[in-house]
């Protein structure tokens, strides 16, 4: 079959026979596999450029990058901000910081509370490193990719799942 003569009929009819839940549900799954593939490039890239001297496991901070689904409409979102305690480092004191955060987006220099006698110590600034600015123009590639395909493939699995193959 010439694929300029395919008209989608098929496609249409499958479309027409599932649920809008069905819809949104697959929807979302085929959108979740690209997310996914969008933060294993973001992981990358932070292990490519992110801080090297790490006390511990680097897990932990590839766990931090997330993707995000938004629940209404279509679109995700890859962020390094954290969502409780998802997204924190334990640092040796055993304290929970979000350190890949302040990573991505660099601090401010900060000092202690001035003394009346001496001048107020330096705490210090943590510098930029960018990791996930430096993957985002690979971002496009990979949703224009691989987005269409994947929501094809999960509408075609619910599909099978709920009997219409």
């Amino acid at each position: 079959m010439n694929p300029k003569d395919y008209t989608g009929i098929e496609w249409n009819r499958l479309l027409k026979e599932m649920t809008p839940r069905q819809l949104r549900t697959s929807l979302k799954a085929g959108m979740r596999r690209t997310a996914k593939k969008v933060k294993d490039r973001a992981v990358q890239s932070l292990q490519a450029n992110g801080p090297k001297h790490v006390k511990g496991s680097r897990r932990d901070w590839t766990r931090g990058i997330r993707s995000y689904i938004y629940s209404r409409g279509g679109g995700f979102l890859v962020s390094t901000k954290p969502h409780k305690t998802k997204g924190f480092h334990r640092n040796r004191q055993g304290l929970d910081k979000p350190v890949l955060m302040w990573a991505e987006d660099g601090t401010k220099q900060r000092s202690r509370k001035r003394t009346f006698y001496h001048s107020k110590p330096s705490t210090g600034r943590m510098p930029r490193y960018g990791f996930l600015e430096k993957a985002e123009p690979s971002f496009p590639g990979i949703v224009e990719g691989e987005l269409e395909k994947d929501v094809a493939a999960a509408v075609v699995k619910a599909a099978r799942k709920a009997g219409f193959y």
